[in-house]
C-alpha cells in the first residue's frame, strides 16, 4: 500500500511541475523521467508479484517498503535543488543584460553538414565490424566483443544539435520545404540512433527537439504535441526492445511486436528502470560495501585512452556487471539512486538526487535565455537533455562522462556552425547633417 501512495504522490507533484514550469522543460523531464522509472516501476513490479531484478537480484516485500520510502525522499530532494536553484536566480536574472540577439545561420547548410557526418559515421561503422550491415546486426543484439565503435557512437553530440539547428533555423526563416525537409530526417534518423547509440537517445533527441521549439518561439504546448511525443517514446521502448529480441532469438521481428505490445506500459517503465537500478546499487554495497572511487571519480578518466594508461580502471557498469552477473559482454548500471547508495547509502542516494537537482536547475536557467538557437545553445539543448537522462538513467558516472564527451563536440559544433553562418558585410558609417563628422575639411594651401 505504501508503494502506492509513493506514486502517487511522486506523480502528484510531477505534474505540479509541468504546470509550474511547462512541459518542455529539464525539471519536467527529470520528474517524468523519475515517476515513471522508479514510483511507476516500482507499483508494476510489486502488483505483478514480480520480484526478481536483472534475473538475478530478488526484491522481498520489506526491500519494496524501504525503497518506495526513501526513493519518494529522494525525489524530494531533487525538487528541492530545482527550487533553490529557482529561487536564488531571481535577483540575479533580474541584474542580467539582455541576450544578444545572433545571426542568421544557413539550414540547408546545417543539413548537409549532418548528413554528411552521418555518412562518416556509417563509415566508421561498418569499418569497425567488418560491414555495415554486420555493425547494424552486432549494434541490435547490443551484444559486442573487441570492437572499437567509441569514435563513431560520439559523433552523435556533433551531429545532433547540427540537425536540431537546421530544423529551427528553416521554421524562422519561413522556408517550409526546407523545413518539411529537415524533419524528414530528423524522423528517419531515429532508428539509425537507437541502433548506434540505444533506445534512450531516441527519447533524448524528440525531448530536444521539443524544447528547443519551446526555447525558439515560445508557444504554449498543444495536446496533441504531447499526444504525438508520448506515443513516440511508448513506441520506441515496444519497438526497440521487439527489434533487440529478434535480432537476438532470431524469431521474426512481427512476432515479437505482437508478444511485447500487450505489455506496453511495463515495457516502457522497463526501458527506464531507476527502481531496478537502485537495488543493484543495493545489492552491491551489501557483497563488496560503500566505495566512492568507482563512481564519481572514475568518471574523470574517460577523455584519457587506455594506450596512454593501460592500468585505467574500469567504469561502475563494468564493475557491476562482471563482479554481479559474472559477465563482460555488458555492462550492469546502478542508475543516479544506485551509486549514491554505493556511496553512503541511503543518505548517499539522497544526496546524489539534491546534487542532480540543483545541476538540472541551473542549466534550466540558462537555457531559458536562449530565445534563439546559436551553435552553443543547440549545443546545449541537446548535451542538458542528454546529460539528464544518463544522470538518472546510468548514474552520477555517466552523466558526467557523457557531459565530458559532449564539451569536447563543443567546438566542432561552433565551428560548423560557424561556417554556416550569413555574415553580413559591415555598412558604411552615414553622416548625419550638420554633425560633426557631416562637416566638409578645409583644404589649405
Amino acid at each position: 500500500m505504501l508503494e502506492i501512495v509513493c506514486a502517487l504522490v511522486v506523480c502528484t507533484v510531477t505534474v505540479g511541475i509541468a504546470r509550474r514550469c511547462g512541459i518542455w522543460t529539464l525539471p519536467s523531464f527529470a520528474a517524468i523521467l523519475f515517476a515513471v522509472g522508479y514510483s511507476v516501476r516500482l507499483v508494476l513490479l510489486e502488483q505483478s508479484g514480480q520480484d526478481v531484478i536483472f534475473d538475478a537480484f530478488t526484491v522481498q516485500d520489506s526491500e519494496f517498503t524501504e525503497m518506495a520510502g526513501y526513493g519518494m525522499l529522494a525525489f524530494f530532494a531533487m525538487c528541492t535543488g530545482m527550487v533553490i536553484v529557482s529561487l536564488a536566480w531571481k535577483k540575479y536574472a533580474a541584474s542580467r543584460p539582455a541576450a544578444v540577439q545572433p545571426g542568421t545561420y544557413r539550414p540547408g547548410g546545417l543539413l548537409a553538414a549532418y548528413l554528411a557526418g552521418a555518412t562518416v559515421q556509417a563509415y566508421l561503422l561498418s569499418s569497425s565490424f567488418g560491414g555495415l550491415g554486420a555493425a547494424i546486426t552486432a549494434l541490435s543484439k547490443r551484444v559486442f566483443v573487441g570492437e572499437s565503435f567509441a569514435l563513431a557512437a560520439n559523433l552523435t553530440p556533433i551531429l545532433f544539435p547540427l540537425l536540431l539547428m537546421g530544423i529551427i533555423q528553416a521554421k524562422r526563416q519561413g522556408s517550409q520545404k526546407l523545413h518539411a525537409l529537415a524533419l524528414a530526417v530528423f524522423v528517419i534518423s531515429l532508428p539509425w540512433m537507437a541502433i548506434v547509440n540505444g533506445r534512450a537517445t531516441v527519447i533524448v533527441a524528440i525531448w530536444a527537439l521539443a524544447l528547443a521549439y519551446f526555447l525558439a518561439f515560445r508557444k504554449k504546448t498543444k495536446a496533441f504535441a504531447l499526444l504525438v511525443v508520448a506515443g513516440a517514446a511508448l513506441a520506441t521502448s515496444v519497438l526497440g526492445l521487439a527489434w533487440r529480441a529478434s535480432s537476438q532469438t532470431g524469431r521474426p521481428f512481427v512476432a515479437e511486436i505482437s508478444r511485447y505490445m500487450g505489455n506496453s506500459i511495463y515495457i516502457s517503465s522497463e526501458s527506464i528502470p531507476l527502481f531496478d537500478h537502485a537495488r543493484v546499487g543495493m545489492e552491491y554495497a551489501s557483497v563488496y560495501g560503500s566505495s566512492a572511487e568507482t563512481s564519481v571519480l572514475n568518471a574523470f578518466s574517460v577523455l584519457i585512452p587506455r594506450s596512454i594508461w593501460a592500468d585505467k580502471p574500469e567504469f561502475l557498469p563494468q564493475i557491476l556487471g562482471e563482479r554481479l552477473k559474472y559477465t563482460e559482454l555488458s555492462g550492469l548500471p546502478a542508475g543516479l539512486l544506485g551509486e549514491g547508495f554505493i556511496t553512503g547509502g541511503w543518505l548517499g542516494a539522497v544526496a546524489f538526487a539534491l546534487i542532480f537537482g540543483l545541476f538540472i536547475g541551473l542549466t534550466n536557467r540558462y537555457l531559458i535565455r536562449s530565445m534563439v538557437l546559436t551553435p552553443l545553445a543547440a549545443w546545449g539543448v541537446f548535451m542538458a537533455v542528454n546529460t539528464a537522462l544518463v544522470g538518472l538513467r546510468t548514474g552520477a558516472q555517466g552523466g558526467l562522462t557523457t557531459l565530458q564527451i559532449s564539451l569536447v563536440a563543443l567546438p566542432l559544433v561552433m565551428a560548423i556552425g560557424w561556417a554556416t553562418k550569413v555574415h553580413e558585410k559591415k555598412a558604411s558609417v552615414q553622416r548625419a547633417p550638420g554633425s560633426a563628422l557631416a562637416r566638409p575639411r578645409r583644404v589649405t594651401s
